[in-house]
């Protein structure tokens, strides 16, 4: 496990936010690789003529599972890292975010807020 200029306290909150985030997301690409397997059998029960049509829909319902799990994963870390207090004492933003990894998972492991850079070590 990777550790963090965090006080201790924050540092417990973010490693319980990472393991239900990773849950989460390990549960989500279960779906969809459920829905992915339930839509190539349906594929290949199908016409050849009709195929057309089915792989159209098969591209349109994974980008929308994705998105809408994506967002709803993203809902579900922002109400934990609200239940947790895991948020800024400056700007109120939760200090855990997926998106935008590379800055601000890199502010978070320096002790700062990564979406107001306020330093949190004190």
């Amino acid at each position: 496990m990777i550790k963090t200029c965090l006080p201790d306290v924050l540092e417990k909150k973010r490693l319980q936010i990472t393991k239900r985030h990773n849950i989460n997301a390990s549960i989500a690409i279960f779906f969809i690789f459920t829905v992915l397997f339930l839509f190539i059998h349906l594929l290949a029960s199908i016409e050849v003529r009709s195929r057309g049509w089915v792989l159209g829909l098969l591209g349109l319902s994974l980008f929308l599972c994705l998105f809408f799990i994506m967002r709803f994963i993203s809902k579900l870390d922002y109400l934990f890292c609200k239940e947790l207090g895991f948020i800024c004492p400056e700007c109120h933003k939760p200090l855990y975010i997926v998106i935008g990894r590379e800055t601000g998972s890199k502010r978070l492991m320096d002790g700062r807020c990564p979406h107001c850079n306020k330093d949190l070590k004190g």
